[in-house]
This record gives C-alpha cells, sequence and structure tokens, in this order.
C-alpha cells in the first residue's frame, strides 16, 4: 500500500462485456457480476434486516492483493435497501457488504501470465495484481442447481469454518442459480415453467406483474427461452449502471488538508492560552458567572469540532468533487462529522479472529449519479458509508460477511 488515497469516479461503459464477471470490473448498479459464481450470499444475507425484502446491489470494487496468494482476486460487493425508512440516522442496517476472494489458479478463470496492456485503473491499488484472466470454463451466463454456501451465523453473518485457515480448493461446482430479477442468489423458481429463478417471494411477485405471465406457458412449454422474453425484468429495481474508473487523489489535496489543520491547531492552541492566562478575566463577573461562561466556552469549542470536520471534508472533496469512492486499505476515512463517527469498540473483529480495518468509503455524489437525492420526497441518504474489512483478508470459500458504517450529516449541514 503507498499511503495515497485513490478516488473513483463513475462513467459509461464503453462496452458491455467490460461490466462482467470476466473483466472483474469495479462497478456501480446493474447486476452484480460476481467473482465466485458458485459461492454467493444468501437470499437471507442479502435481504434488509430492517424490512425483510431483498437489498437492491449497490456497487462492486475489485481489490486484489499481491502479497496474499488466496487473494490474488478479490472483489467487494455492497447492496443496499431501497426504502428509505430502513436508513435510521447514522445506522447501517439498510446495508450490508460481502467480500470475496480467489488464488491466482482457480477454477473460474485462467491466468495469461502477461501485464494488462489496458486501463491501470480498472484495478485498485499498488497492491493490484497487473495481470490479465479470462474465463477458465464459460459458466457466468448458465444457472443450474444451487451449491450451497456456508453456514448462517445468528447474526446474518456466514458461520467460522475450516475454510477460513486452509487453502482454496480447486474443484470445478456447478454455478449459483441467479435471481431473474436482481441478479442475487436465486434459490427460489417459478412453480409452473420451473425455467426461471428468483431470489424471494417479493421479486417473483414483481416479475409476474412486470411481464412473466405472458411468457410463462411458452417457457414450461419450451416454445421460447428466458433470453427471448421482450420484457426487462429489472425494471425499477436494478439501479443505474456506471463502471468505475480509479485515480489518485492529487497531491494537491493532501498538502492544502494537512496546511490548513496545523493553522486551525495553532489558533485554537493559542485561543486556550489566552484563555487560561491572568489576561482573561472578567472583573466584575461573579464565581458562578465564570462558570457560566466557561460552560458556554466548552458549548462553543464542540461546535467549533463539528464544523472543522465538515470544513476538512468539504475542502478536501472539492479538489475532485465528483469523486463517489475513495479507497485506501489500512488508511483513515475522511469523516463528515464528529457526530457518528465509529470508535474503535464500534468496529467488530473478523469471523477469524482478526481485527477488521477502514478500507474505502462511498461518498454522497454517488445518489445524484443514482437519482436518488430527491428533496422533494423521503429517499435514501448518507454523508458517507465507511467498509470496514478483515485486517488478514483470510480465506473462505464463498462470500465473508464485512461491516458498513454509515456516518449522516449532522442536523446543521
Amino acid at each position: 500500500m503507498t499511503g495515497k488515497v485513490e478516488l473513483g469516479f463513475v462513467e459509461k461503459a464503453e462496452c458491455p462485456e467490460e461490466l462482467t464477471s470476466p473483466y472483474f470490473p469495479s462497478k456501480v448498479g446493474g447486476r452484480p457480476a460476481w467473482l465466485d459464481p458458485t459461492h454467493l450470499p444468501t437470499s437471507e444475507q442479502t435481504a434488509c434486516r430492517v424490512c425483510g425484502l431483498p437489498r437492491t446491489f449497490l456497487l462492486q470494487v475489485y481489490a486484489p492483493l499481491e502479497d496474499t496468494p488466496s487473494a490474488f482476486h478479490r472483489t467487494f460487493f455492497l447492496f443496499m435497501c431501497l426504502n428509505p425508512s430502513c436508513h435510521q440516522k447514522n445506522s447501517a442496517h439498510g446495508f450490508s457488504v460481502f467480500r470475496c476472494q480467489l488464488p491466482k489458479t482457480n477454477s473460474f478463470y485462467e491466468d495469461s501470465g502477461e501485464e494488462s496492456s489496458g486501463d491501470e485503473s480498472a484495478s485498485i491499488g499498488s497492491e493490484s495484481t497487473g495481470a490479465t484472466s479470462e474465463p477458465r470454463v464459460d459458466i457466468f451466463s448458465t444457472q443450474t442447481c444451487f451449491s450451497p454456501s456456508q453456514p448462517e451465523a445468528v447474526d446474518g453473518s456466514t458461520a467460522v469454518s475450516e475454510s477460513l485457515k486452509q487453502g482454496p480448493s480447486t474443484v470445478v461446482a456447478e454455478p449459483t442459480p441467479l435471481c431473474v430479477v436482481c441478479g442475487s442468489a436465486g434459490p427460489k423458481k417459478c412453480s409452473r415453467c420451473r425455467t426461471v429463478h428468483y431470489c424471494s417471494r417479493h421479486h417473483q411477485t414483481l416479475d409476474w406483474r412486470n411481464g412473466h405471465k405472458l411468457f410463462c406457458s411458452d417457457l414450461a412449454g419450451g416454445r421460447c427461452k428466458q433470453q427471448d422474453v421482450t420484457y426487462d425484468p429489472s425494471y425499477r429495481v436494478c439501479l443505474p449502471e456506471f463502471l468505475l474508473v480509479m485515480e489518485e487523489e492529487p497531491a494537491a489535496a493532501m498538502e492544502e488538508e494537512e496546511g490548513v489543520d496545523r493553522g486551525e491547531e495553532d489558533r485554537m492552541r493559542d485561543y486556550h492560552k489566552f484563555v487560561k492566562s491572568g489576561k482573561y478575566h472578567d472583573h466584575d463577573a461573579s464565581r458562578s458567572g465564570k462558570k457560566r461562561v466557561e460552560s458556554v466556552m466548552e458549548k462553543a469549542e464542540s461546535g467549533t469540532m463539528s464544523d472543522k470536520v465538515f470544513r476538512a471534508f468539504r475542502r478536501r472533496v472539492s479538489f475532485e468533487p465528483e469523486q463517489v469512492i475513495r479507497y485506501r486499505r489500512g488508511g483513515v476515512p475522511l469523516l463528515v462529522s464528529r457526530d457518528g463517527a465509529p470508535q474503535a469498540a464500534d468496529i467488530p473483529p473478523c469471523l477469524c479472529g482478526a481485527k477488521r480495518q477502514f478500507e474505502f468509503q462511498v461518498m454522497p455524489q454517488l445518489l445524484y449519479y443514482l437519482k436518488l437525492d430527491t428533496v422533494s420526497e423521503a429517499s435514501v441518504d448518507w454523508g458517507t458509508v465507511l467498509i470496514y474489512t478483515c485486517s488478514t483478508s483470510c480465506f473462505s470459500t464463498g462470500c465473508c460477511v464485512e461491516f458498513a458504517w454509515k456516518q449522516d450529516f449532522s442536523a446543521s449541514k
């Protein structure tokens, strides 16, 4: 890790294939481009903890680690409930995040052994592999039988297994069938045509009303295939799809922020020195009056600190206002407020026992690109969403549950 922050920006993909699994994309919206097509989060894991409905795929970030053999390929998948009432202030219950990784030698991708000649911003960080891969077997568009994933713990995370300590398996398994509506694991299927899969009863109902009822009989009789249907099953479920392009944060942003922080700290230190000196006193004030003054000062200082955090956020972002992702594994997140900031005790350890560390954050500008920033009606909102991940990036067969923390702007902002 270089210590530099990498910024993510959205742009329309020139070719739809760029957004598919064999290209290891970082992307926003659409359907997930699963890294391991055989071990997906269960429908229970992707369901909202508040309303129980399926969460919507928000984005994925491809962040391989060159010094971790089991993480030669490594992708994070972030899901979000679209129900505004499920998003309480400074609560991430509406979000879920999963980590999936594969070694260089795996059942799905053939490593070419060549340096990538494409856009270097396709993968994140100096820890990226720099190698290109091609599909080993063409299973990314097929839907056959469901491959059971790890048992689920009470808290919705994947239960600890020996695979956290063992090396990855290279046994080829059948791909998990995908929900035709959202692209998540689809263990359920239409009881009539038996050809279309769903993650939940809710998405099955949506698909039936949206057009499946017009094709169900033909699908059952073999007179057409799912790819022949003339309606979009993801209507109003999947978010607008973009490619995520990564660039290093300008050095000027870091230098400017460090200079401003030092200036404000010096001024605050001088102010406190003046207050404590003999020059600061009120001869007409009583002793209790002085205590009231000190109390007001403490409150003012509290407000000043909160404003300082927000001002620092605005200054830092102003250098690249269109950024939607900030990535720095093991770094420090850019907070939007002192209120709702995570403390060390708030970040649970990984199921393998290792500490979690900050890896990346989602910025509020993404709401604009996804057309979720409506002010005339209730909508999903955030100041930033912080993602904390296993510091050892432990290996597990399938997806590991990681930790999300949502911080909102303070009421005065």
